[in-house]
């Protein structure tokens, strides 16, 4: 299974601004900073590579499966929950053409983690060329916009940006070693998907 970026989210889950009030932060003088730091906790937490193993704000994604589809009926869960929608199936089927599964030919479960795809009631997946990305699914992953992320993902980012807006070194030692700090770590237990990792 190959995961492909197809579109990033459009906005991040907090704003400059709603994370200078939590950090308690005036004027602009040190917004770069704040901004770099939420794109790099974004980066920490959200998407393929992210520890989360999650999509938070809506984005695009593909991914490729090399032989085809599972044998018989068998399904295919989908990373990066929570999933939105399936916009797409294609494969190459034997003769080496490439065709799009008519949506009525699976079903789409969103109310699982992960979501999965399965074919419809009585149908089998179709017969592909045994070849490396012989299926492609393009999927949307994440909870909406900025305003459907939960809460506690974004208390995670808080976290995130003011351990490291207060600790600007990896490690400070001065009569004591400040890691990540144990709610952060509290939530990325609690949040994290486990599986794809």
């Amino acid at each position: 299974m190959h995961l492909i970026p197809v579109a990033p989210p459009a906005e991040l889950p907090l704003t400059i601004a709603a994370l200078k009030e939590h950090l308690r932060v005036d004027g602009a003088y040190d917004d770069a900073v704040i901004e770099s730091y939420l794109s790099t906790a974004m980066a920490y937490i959200d998407g393929r590579d992210g520890v989360l193993g999650r999509a938070l704000v809506a984005q695009d994604w593909a991914v490729q499966l090399d032989g085809g589809f599972p044998s018989g009926g068998g399904m295919i869960r989908l990373p990066l929950p929570p999933l939105r929608d399936v916009t797409e199936i294609a494969y190459i089927d034997p003769a080496g053409v490439e065709q799009v599964l008519d949506a009525a030919a699976y079903q789409v479960l969103t109310n699982r983690e992960p979501g999965e795809v399965r074919p419809a009631y009585g149908l089998t997946w179709p017969a592909t060329r045994c070849q490396p990305a012989a299926v492609t699914i393009t999927y949307t992953a994440g909870f909406g916009d900025a305003a459907a992320v939960p809460e506690d993902y974004k208390h995670l980012l808080r976290f995130l940006v003011a351990h490291w807006y207060a600790q600007r070194e990896p490690v400070t030692v001065a009569g004591s070693v400040n890691s990540m700090p144990l709610s952060v770590q509290a939530l990325v237990g609690k949040l994290r998907i486990w599986g794809f990792r």
